[in-house]
C-alpha cells in the first residue's frame, strides 16, 4: 500500500486487494502475490505503468478482458503471420543448398532434411558474419538458439497447473507419471487429475502410480469436475492433467473440455509428441498445437527413434518452446526438462561435440 500511495498519489485510495497467481511467462511456475485496486487521485503518468527493472511490483491499468471478437482477430493476426513465416521459409526451401553449411553433413546424417537445411543454412547466412560462417561453432550457437525452451532449470521450479494433451498413443500418461516421480523426489506436494478417461484401464494404471507414489489422484469427467479438482488442490505445488486424445470429440462433455482449455490462461498447456510419427503426422501435430494455444511442445518416445532430426523438422516448421523430453528406457527418471543443449545432442551427438560449455553439462 505503502508503494501504492508513492506511485499514485498519498491520497489514493485502495479499493480492494486479492492474492493471485499467474504463470511465469517463460517458465513453467507460478508466482503468488496480492493484487492492488487502487482509485488514484489524478491523471496516472504513464512511466507510472511501466515495470522498472529489479522492481516487484508489477502495475497494470485496470481493463476488461478481451471480447470473443478480440480474440478472434488475435488469432486471424497470429495466422497471417504464421502463413508469412511460412512463405519465408518456403522460399529458402527453394534455394540452393551450400555444402559449405558447417553442420550439412551431421544433421543430414541425422534425418534433417534437405528443405530444412536450406532454411538454416539461409537463416545461418543472414544472422552471422560472413567471416564466422565457416566456423562450426558458431553455426552450433546458431542452432542453439533456434532450440527454444522454457527458462526452467530444476523441477523444483515447476509448480501450478499443467495439462497435457496430445494424440493417442503420444506418451501423455507416461509422461505425466514419470515427471511426478521427478516432482514428488524433489519434495513437490504433486497431485494428478485424469479428465475424461475413455476406459476403467486407465484410471487403474493413475490409480497403481499415485499409490506407489504417494500422492493424490482424482477423475473428473467434463470440466467442471476438472475446476472442482483445481479447487481441492489450490495448496498443492504442482497439479498434472491429463486428458483424451485431441482428436477425438465423441462426448459432449470432451468437446467442450478442449474449448475451455483452448482459451484459459491460467493453465500451462503442454503438447505432448511422439518422435516416432512420421513427417507429415507432426505437421499436423504442430497445427494442433496452434490450435489449442499450447504453450510448450514436450517429446516423447526420443529412444525408441534411430534419428532424432525431426526435432529440426519441428523448429524449422512452427515457432515453438520445448517443454520435456521423455523416453522409455529403464534406466534413469525417463523425463528430463528440455534444454538446448540436450536437444542438439539428440539431434546430432557430432554437432553436439563442442556445446558442453555453453549449454552446461546438467542438461
Amino acid at each position: 500500500m505503502r508503494r501504492a500511495k508513492e506511485q499514485f498519489g498519498s491520497d489514493s485510495i485502495v479499493v480492494d486487494t486479492r492474492n493471485v497467481t499467474r504463470k511465469d511467462p517463460d517458465g513453467m511456475g507460478i508466482r503468488s502475490f496480492v493484487e492492488l485496486i487502487v482509485e488514484p487521485t489524478g491523471a496516472v503518468p504513464p512511466r507510472s505503468l511501466e515495470r522498472a527493472p529489479g522492481n516487484d511490483v508489477a502495475v497494470y491499468e485496470e481493463a476488461n478482458p478481451p471480447s470473443a471478437r478480440v480474440r478472434s482477430v488475435q488469432r486471424e493476426i497470429d495466422r497471417i503471420e504464421r502463413l508469412i513465416r511460412s512463405i519465408d521459409k518456403t522460399e529458402a526451401k527453394l534455394q540452393s543448398f551450400n555444402s559449405s553449411y558447417p553442420l550439412g553433413d551431421a544433421l543430414m546424417s541425422s534425418g534433417v532434411s534437405s528443405g530444412s537445411l536450406r532454411v538454416l543454412q539461409s537463416e545461418f547466412e543472414e544472422r552471422v558474419p560472413a567471416s564466422m560462417q565457416a566456423e562450426p561453432d558458431a553455426a552450433r550457437m546458431h542452432l542453439l538458439d533456434y532450440l527454444k525452451c522454457a527458462r526452467t532449470e530444476s523441477f523444483e521450479d515447476i509448480s501450478g497447473p499443467h495439462v497435457f494433451m496430445g494424440s493417442a498413443g503420444s506418451g501423455k500418461t507416461s509422461l505425466i507419471i514419470k515427471l511426478t516421480a521427478e516432482l514428488v523426489r524433489v519434495g513437490k506436494k504433486t497431485a494428478v487429475v485424469i479428465v475424461a478417461p475413455y476406459h476403467s484401464g486407465e484410471i487403474r494404471r493413475m490409480e497403481e502410480a499415485a499409490s506407489a507414489l504417494t500422492i493424490d489422484a482424482a477423475v473428473a469427467h467434463n470440466y467442471a469436475d476438472l475446476e472442482a479438482a483445481l479447487a481441492c488442490y489450490e495448496k498443492h505445488d504442482a497439479v498434472l492433467i491429463d486428458t483424451p486424445c485431441v482428436l477425438s470429440r465423441k462426448s459432449p462433455a470432451v468437446t467442450e473440455l478442449f474449448d475451455k482449455l483452448k482459451n484459459t490462461n491460467n493453465i500451462f498447456k503442454h503438447y505432448v509428441c511422439s518422435l516416432t510419427n512420421d513427417g507429415d503426422f507432426l505437421f499436423g501435430e504442430l497445427e494442433l498445437f496452434r490450435s489449442w494455444n499450447c504453450d510448450f511442445l514436450a517429446v516423447s518416445k526420443v529412444d525408441l527413434v534411430k534419428k532424432c532430426g525431426k526435432i529440426v523438422e519441428i523448429v524449422v516448421n512452427g515457432d515453438v518452446f520445448f517443454s520435456f523430453v521423455s523416453y522409455e528406457e529403464a534406466d534413469g527418471p525417463g523425463v528430463q526438462i528440455a534444454t538446448p543443449g540436450l536437444l542438439l545432442n539428440l539431434i546430432s551427438p557430432a554437432a553436439d561435440a563442442k556445446t558442453k560449455e555453453y549449454a552446461g553439462e546438467g542438461s
